[in-house]
């Protein structure tokens, strides 16, 4: 069960905006604006403290920091839930988000509601496959 996230993004305004969405639906929330910091919070968390899932920004395919970053999460813990944080103008990248190591996107701008389906989504896949 997810009770725990990290978020990653350089806006400080869709970090807000997550962290409210998240507490209001009842999860613990910790965020950072760069990814390097990212990584060290997802280190220093084992345990009860660790984290169940990860939002993080990602920018385009070429985006090797967010690839490298995403690797070394999965070696700390091979199953955590990754949702990649993007725009519309990254349709190739919408489509495939598996083949980049991700179990869900969300496009900004998004709703409340897409952000709850996208975290049930993750939680349980099959289950939301079949309905």
């Amino acid at each position: 069960m997810i009770q725990r996230l990290l978020i990653v993004d350089e806006s400080p305004f869709v970090r807000a905006a997550l962290h409210d969405m998240l507490n209001h639906l009842s999860y613990e929330v910790e965020s950072s604006c760069n990814k390097n910091e990212a990584l060290e919070l997802f280190k220093g968390c084992k345990g009860e403290r660790k984290f169940d899932a990860v939002i993080i920004e990602f920018e385009d395919m070429h985006d090797n920091v967010t690839n490298n970053i995403l690797s070394e999460i999965r070696n700390i813990d091979q199953n955590i839930k990754t949702i990649a944080l993007g725009t519309k103008f990254c349709s190739k990248f919408l489509s495939n988000f598996t083949d980049y190591g991700f179990n869900a996107v969300l496009v900004k701008p998004f709703k409340l509601d897409e952000l709850l389906f996208t975290l049930k989504f993750i939680e349980e896949p099959s289950q939301l496959q079949n309905s």
